[in-house]
């Protein structure tokens, strides 16, 4: 994932469109969620609290949009959403990653995210404790990850390319006159 958000909406549109990768992706994120993780603790009651927060927080679909995400752009980000009480994790919020840059210290470390919504030129600031970033594929030395989308993106515009040059053709000289 680049901090691009330019590039994040076109990486958005492609999967949106539909097609052989958009398709892989779908498959990739149902496969994670076609059976409930195994929760493990020391012991029975930390279990049995971990199974049902797991269930509070509706964890097979905060899965399935984090494989799904992270996939498409890198990285996919949630928001720790808190009880009244501050303490408790009731919910996590998927971060639309077309809205994300992801911030860093001068030595690369991860610095949380900025979510820039519309024109504004200042964002929402999350730091690190604030969200979950899920990286499937991450980078070397990089606090982002590698995109399916992104390291398809030449062949995926070369076959956009050739389908429309053969439609072009096909209607040209394709029909009887």
């Amino acid at each position: 994932r680049t901090n691009n958000r330019k590039l994040a909406k076109t990486l958005y549109t492609i999967y949106e469109n539909g097609g052989e990768i958009s398709h892989a992706i779908d498959v990739y994120a149902l496969f994670a969620v076609s059976s409930k993780p195994t929760i493990m603790a020391d012991d029975e009651t930390d279990q049995a609290r971990l199974e049902e927060w797991w269930d509070s927080i509706d964890g097979v679909s905060f899965m399935q949009a984090a494989v799904r995400w992270s996939l498409v752009f890198g990285n996919a980000v949630f928001e720790k959403v808190l009880s009244r009480n501050g303490k408790d994790i009731v919910r996590l919020k998927y971060i639309d990653g077309r809205t994300v840059e992801i911030k860093t210290d001068d030595y690369g470390i991860f610095g949380g995210i900025t979510q820039v919504l519309g024109i504004a030129e200042e964002g929402l600031e999350f730091k690190p404790e604030e969200i979950v970033n899920i990286r499937i594929f991450p980078g070397a030395d990089d606090v982002n990850g590698l995109s399916l989308l992104n390291r398809n993106l030449d062949n995926i515009r070369r076959k956009v390319k050739v389908d429309e040059g053969t439609s072009a053709a096909i209607y040209r000289h394709g029909y009887p006159k």
